[in-house]
């Protein structure tokens, strides 16, 4: 799953699938993506790569 999806991945939209991975012992995939339908930065959307990939960076946070 995309870390940036429409709606924040512990919503109850979400709860079958991680139910579903919870029953059959599997895990679940965080991958650092996005389904961005607005600009991902405060500056409008990235004009290179370069600046796409450290936009993402900004929304992928884990605390261990």
């Amino acid at each position: 799953m995309p870390v940036a999806c429409e709606m924040m991945l512990g919503r109850s939209y979400y709860w079958p699938i991680w139910e579903a991975a919870a029953r059959h012992g599997l895990s679940v995939g965080i991958h650092a993506g996005s389904m961005y339908r607005y600009a991902p930065t405060s500056t409008g959307w990235p004009s290179h790569y370069l600046h796409d990939y450290v936009a993402n960076s900004q929304t992928l946070k884990i605390s261990c």
